[in-house]
This record gives structure tokens, C-alpha cells and sequence, in this order.
């Protein structure tokens, strides 16, 4: 394992029995060049196995969340160090213990979705969003245009902003004990020495030249479903360029 660059795959998962996956998404540190790329990962990214076609986020058996780490490593050939499957009331803690992240909300936001006790009411504009506007920013997905690619966007823009203001040396004493309190909300491979030591990396990159990508592809209606198809010659030089472990 490289000593110079981390791959962390980001597993969000809502609050259902089923804990379904919401959100992908990898994060790569790399301590050469002090730089921070992110890669998202559409839910429904088409996977197929033994000629199954499935969407990824649909390969979360019980909580378990191995079937997507090795579709990710496996399938689609991405290399993961670690994982950390986290849940919503995990997400909403870690931004009111940072005190909440300012964020310009680009629309108004309003959907409810009475299945999920998801109830979003979300006003345009400059504000400082607590854990519950935050969930309610990364998980709104109606009324956009270019449809679930535009919800992985926002997502992006938020993790962005909060690494910019929260992953700081004054908030260290909060990022470091993180990991302890959220212990029931956090499942994960991440060694807490290995959190902090790339906790104080991170704070030696240029937070204004963080990179983001999504998974290069194409939304593709097969059989009555759609799925998101990789395009798996630019995702390979993708990998290379920035995510491959040097």
C-alpha cells in the first residue's frame, strides 16, 4: 500500500431497515503533490455480474457493504484503501459538531417524500446549513433538469465547501474526535492513526484547487430501467491521471 496517497470510498446510506445507498463517492489524498481529487459514483452506475445487469447502489445486502466495494475495486477498477459507510444521522452530526457549513443554496428546494420521512423545504440563497439542511441540500434530487448528475454535483459543491472551512488546524480538536463519538453511525476499515495522520496532510493542500470528477458515462435506458454506463476507456485514463495509487 502506498505510503503517499489514500483512496477512501465515501458510502452514505439513508435511514431505511434496508439502509439503501444514497450517495458514492471516493476521495484521494495524495501527499506528493498535496492535492485532493474526488470522484462520484451515479447510484444507478450499471454493474453486471454473472449477465445481471443491477445498479450499484442495489448491491448493499443488510448493511453490508462489501458487494459495492468490490463491484468499485473489481468491476469498475477504481482502487480503494479504505471505506466508511455512513449514515444520515452520522452526516447531520459531524456538520452541527463543526458548526455548520455557509453554503449558497442555488434554488429554491421543496419535496417531500412521505416513504422515506423525507421532508425538504430548503430556501435560494447565502445561509449556514445545520446537519438537517445539509441532508436535505445533498439528498433533494427533483426538478433538476440533467437529473441524478446534477443532485451528484450539489453533493460535490457541499463536500467542497466543507473541507474548505471546516478541515482546518483550529476545528483539529473536533476532527479528531469525530471518529469515537460517531462510532454507532460509522462503519469502517479507516484506521483512527491514519485518520489523523492524513488529517494534518489535508491541511497542507491548496483547498481552492480541489478537484472533482464523476464517473465518465452515459445514461442509457435498458429494458424499461435506467442506468448510468460507464465508458470505461476514459474512466481507465481518468484512474491514471488522478486516482491511481503512486
Amino acid at each position: 500500500m502506498t505510503e503517499n496517497q489514500t483512496n477512501i470510498l465515501l458510502i452514505g446510506v439513508d435511514g431505511s431497515e434496508q439502509m439503501r445507498t444514497d450517495t458514492l463517492m471516493l476521495l484521494s489524498l495524495n501527499k506528493t503533490n498535496n492535492s485532493l481529487a474526488v470522484l462520484s459514483i451515479p447510484r444507478n452506475t450499471l454493474i453486471t455480474s454473472d449477465k445481471q445487469d443491477n445498479k450499484i447502489s442495489n448491491l448493499m445486502t443488510d448493511g453490508d457493504a462489501q458487494k459495492i466495494i468490490d463491484a468499485v475495486t473489481n468491476h469498475l477498477e477504481i482502487p480503494v484503501n479504505y471505506y466508511a459507510r455512513i449514515n444520515f444521522e452520522g452526516f447531520r452530526n459531524i456538520i452541527d459538531i463543526l458548526g455548520g457549513v455557509e453554503f449558497n443554496v442555488p434554488v429554491d428546494m421543496l419535496y417531500d417524500d412521505p416513504a422515506q420521512n423525507l421532508y425538504i423545504s430548503l430556501k435560494k440563497g447565502l445561509q449556514i446549513l445545520d446537519g438537517e439542511k445539509a441532508e436535505h441540500l445533498v439528498r433533494y434530487r427533483a426538478g433538476y433538469p440533467e437529473g441524478d448528475i446534477a443532485r451528484v454535483r450539489m453533493q460535490q459543491n457541499f463536500i467542497t465547501e466543507l473541507i474548505k472551512q471546516k478541515f482546518d488546524t483550529k476545528y483539529f480538536a473536533e476532527i479528531s474526535g469525530l471518529y469515537n463519538e460517531l462510532s454507532k453511525n460509522v462503519v469502517t476499515n479507516y484506521p483512527s492513526v491514519k485518520i489523523a495522520e492524513d488529517m494534518k496532510a489535508l491541511n497542507k493542500i491548496n483547498i481552492n484547487e480541489i478537484e472533482t470528477f464523476i464517473l465518465p458515462g452515459t445514461t442509457e435506458l435498458r429494458q424499461t430501467t435506467l442506468y448510468f454506463v460507464v465508458n470505461d476507456a476514459e474512466l481507465k485514463n481518468l484512474i491514471e491521471q488522478k486516482f491511481a495509487l503512486k
